[in-house]
């Protein structure tokens, strides 16, 4: 894969001590690209899904599979590991449009990070973190 097709990097780390999927945009660009793909989503119907493994605009360490779903309700669990290096993040339409307006700082070309989740400490959740401009967070 060319890393001149890549946008986002990142992967399933760790952030105060629970799994955590982090997507790291590599320039300005890659945030177009998020913020295009979440709004998408924000427009799609209940059961919708988008498989995110084989692009190459992205790119994570220790994640096999990454797919993202749009449910018709509030989803009980947002990011949810197999345990094998695979993810899925649903989010209704009204909470994927949230999560693209909330990259619009970025597009400003403001940095900084972005915790869109933090989870219940759950079996196999995981928390979002989005990191622009200053490298992955600590």
């Amino acid at each position: 894969m060319s890393s001149e097709s890549t946008l986002v990097t990142g992967g399933l780390s760790r952030w105060e001590d629970r799994p955590a999927l982090v997507l790291v945009p590599t320039s300005k660009e890659g945030v177009v690209w998020l913020h295009d793909l979440f709004t998408e989503l924000s427009c799609c119907e209940g059961g919708a899904r988008r498989d995110l493994e084989d692009l190459p605009q992205l790119v994570l360490d220790g994640v096999d599979t990454l797919e993202l779903r749009v449910t018709p309700w509030d989803p009980e669990k947002v990011v949810l590991t197999d345990g094998s290096g695979g993810l899925t993040w649903t989010c209704n339409v009204t909470d994927w449009a949230t999560v693209a307006s909330l990259l619009e700082p970025f597009l400003a070309g403001k940095p900084g990070h972005l915790y869109l989740h933090h989870g219940f400490g759950g079996d196999n959740e995981a928390d979002i973190v989005i990191s622009y401009g200053e490298g992955p967070p600590t």
